[in-house]
């Protein structure tokens, strides 16, 4: 833009002049290419990658910098380094930068920044929307080993199949889970002797190569009458199973 400076001149026998100076300062100009390199659907978990690049009418003159001031809940990194909203980074004007947006929920995040150089502040032009899909955990093929068991017996199980969102859905993958089990129903004047762990809280386990999981329990001198075991999952991000129920019937020798 265009500066007016006015510098007075004086000598010793108090003549005075004034002259008004004018500088015409260049503005920097710059455009943003934000390009998705990411297909297809992202899960939870996973990442949409872009690589910015500035382009500036001229050879670069000067430094910019780039400042994310909105990603909800989401996780940034700017040329493999973790980034912080509201602070300014610089940007490499001599190739791409490499952008990774990554979120732990699912649903819509919106992505908000500005960049800027010594004469000119630019926003990202529309929202970004990105839509992290949820995974999914669910069981298949529970089964109880037995509906009648006689008290004071051991080696009982419940299992089943786990099955958790995986390749090619989703780029990263554990066999982690999370699950709990609780009695949901018992006969009157029982208190305890059924081993199912630590009632109604969730326990971290791990899946074997086959997604299948057991729980082995031994039925103690506990009265006899029917008992519902509940069984539920969820995985490392929170996304919950339906519970699974299972009735037996505890009988005497």
């Amino acid at each position: 833009g265009t500066h007016k400076f006015t510098i007075e001149f004086f000598n010793d026998k108090g003549v005075k002049k004034e002259e008004v100076i004018t500088i015409n300062y260049a503005t920097m100009d710059f455009g943003i290419d934000f390009k998705s390199m990411t297909t297809g659907e992202v899960y939870q978990g996973d990442s949409y990658n872009y690589v910015l690049r500035i382009v500036e009418p001229k050879a670069p003159q000067d430094n910019h910098y780039i400042k994310f001031t909105e990603f909800k809940d989401g996780d940034i990194t700017l040329n493999g380094e973790d980034v912080k909203l509201n602070k300014p980074y610089l940007l490499d004007m001599a190739g791409g930068n490499a952008i990774k947006l990554t979120s732990q929920k699912s649903g819509k995040i919106i992505l908000r920044y500005e960049i800027q150089n010594s004469t000119t502040v630019r926003n990202s032009d529309n929202n970004i929307i990105l839509n992290f899909k949820q995974r999914e955990i669910r069981t298949e093929n529970f089964r109880i080993s037995s509906n009648t068991i006689i008290k004071n017996t051991n080696n009982h199980s419940i299992s089943g199949k786990v099955i958790k969102t995986t390749a090619p859905e989703v780029k990263t993958f554990t066999n982690k889970i999370f699950y709990k089990v609780w009695l949901t129903s018992k006969p009157s004047g029982y208190s305890s002797g059924i081993n199912i762990g630590k009632e109604n809280e969730y326990q971290e386990g791990v899946l074997d190569g086959n997604k299948e999981w057991k729980l082995n329990f031994n039925v103690g001198n506990v009265p006899v009458g029917k008992y519902k075991i509940g069984v539920q999952f969820k995985d490392e991000y929170g996304n919950e199973s339906k519970a699974e129920f299972f009735e037996f019937n505890v009988v005497s020798n």
